[in-house]
């Protein structure tokens, strides 16, 4: 053999990653389930852009935004038809996605039973480099950040639980989630008796926002890098707060799936009655919820609520994606919503990016200074860009170049190229 052929030889074995770490082939994945992804990470950017044009910590102490009518519709539209929704389908994917990481190791070809100890080192190495990523998203990019929630999440347990039947899973779901809400609703009464129990320390607070709020408008990239260090050490406990709920709303993840919810088995009849009922019953069960709620005085609690009382139109949003991805003429605008799901962590990332740019005075300078229907426009250019790239890219590249890195964080070596090979013949 020649030495060509022997180096040719040895770099197609580099390039060729090992099977346990190949992505599924673009037949075996489920675009539905990819799509579904996709809508949850353009989804999340409506709610988090309100807390990064108004600062997180200032949820009872927050200047008002520009006020006009146009601005209130669009915030309680954003409130009954949003807030809690797409965070609940982000994290009951991430269960999804549990069960999926675990198939090689559950489900082997020769057809054993291995022990629920399989793939916890892989899992485990996977679960630091999601930290990891947080903590330094945290840090670069933005405060509000969910990857250390859910990378603590996956640490603390989820591995553990992933052979459990679906009704024990869905239990444990709805327990966790009514420990979880309780510990908001301690931490909301909290804050919102605070001013009464101690104007002077209130005022401080706030006058320490509004100078925080000034820096971060006027100042540079160092200002918001000192900001967000600053922040750290309360997001990662209040990561460590959403522990019960967001472990909930996974583990109801894992139990829908395990139930078949996401099955390429299930009819399109299935997800049309799912659809109607949760989308339709669950707008107006939230409209209600929120409106009364509002009339005795209460409308500061439905940042909690909106959570429990949303999950059915959660739930209703992901079988209208189920839905279309079972529709010839949707299929164009699924494949790119599936492509943009393929990059979500990505796209998570650019979504920090690009309200950085806007609100921090590296850029625009824009924070507290636009109202609720600004921010939509805002929110409508920022999704144009992430429903734009995935495509292309992933017509080049075989994941997103976050997916990737977290890919060779949690495998090495052994993930393999990210750049997909072509040969003559196909190319």
């Amino acid at each position: 053999m020649t030495a060509t052929g022997t180096t040719a030889r040895t770099n197609q074995h580099a390039e060729t990653p090992s099977p346990d770490v190949a992505p599924a082939p673009p037949a075996t994945r489920d675009i539905g389930l990819d799509a579904v992804r996709g809508l949850g990470v353009l989804g999340i950017l409506i709610v988090n852009i309100t807390y990064a044009a108004f600062p997180f910590d200032m949820t009872v102490f927050r200047p008002m935004p520009p006020d006009t009518p146009f601005d209130r519709a669009a915030m309680d539209t954003l409130e009954v038809l949003a807030a809690g929704k797409f965070m609940a389908i982000f994290s009951m994917l991430f269960g999804v996605g549990v069960l999926l990481f675990a198939q090689r190791f559950d489900h082997p070809p020769d057809g054993s039973r291995p022990p629920i100890s399989a793939g916890t080192g892989r899992w485990h190495r996977r679960m630091l480099a999601l930290l990891a990523i947080g903590i330094m998203h945290i840090v670069f990019g933005w405060p509000g950040d969910i990857l250390t929630a859910y990378a603590i999440a996956g640490i603390a347990g989820l591995w553990w639980v992933r052979r459990w039947p679906a009704p024990v899973l869905a239990a444990v779901a709805a327990a966790a989630s009514v420990i979880g809400t309780l510990i908001f609703v301690s931490l909301l009464g909290m804050m919102m008796v605070m001013p009464e129990l101690d104007p002077e320390a209130a005022a401080a607070v706030a006058e320490d926002e509004a100078a925080r709020i000034v820096s971060l408008r006027d100042g540079g990239y160092l200002d918001v890098l000192l900001y967000n260090l600053s922040m750290l050490p309360d997001m990662v406990l209040m990561a460590l707060m959403t522990f019960p709920l967001v472990t909930g709303l996974m583990l109801l993840g894992m139990s829908l799936h395990r139930w078949g919810y996401f099955a390429p088995a299930r009819s399109a009849r299935f997800y049309t009655r799912v659809a109607a009922f949760g989308i339709g019953g669950g707008a107006l069960l939230s409209l209600l919820v929120f409106l009364a709620m509002r009339a005795i005085g209460a409308g500061d609690w439905w940042a909690i609520a909106a959570q429990p009382i949303g999950l059915p139109l959660a739930i209703g949003y992901t079988a209208l994606i189920m839905r279309l991805s079972r529709t010839p003429f949707a299929g164009p605008a699924i494949a790119v919503l599936a492509a943009t799901g393929r990059t979500a962590l990505s796209n998570y990332l650019l979504q920090t990016l690009c309200m950085s740019f806007v609100f921090y005075g590296w850029g625009l300078g824009l924070i507290t200074k636009v109202g609720s229907l600004t921010l939509l426009g805002v929110v409508a250019v920022i999704w144009a860009l992430c429903l734009a790239w995935p495509p292309f890219w992933l017509a080049r590249f075989r994941f997103g170049p976050a997916e990737w890195g977290w890919r060779r964080l949690t495998y090495g070596a052994a993930a393999g190229p990210i750049r997909r090979s072509y040969t003559r013949s196909n190319a």
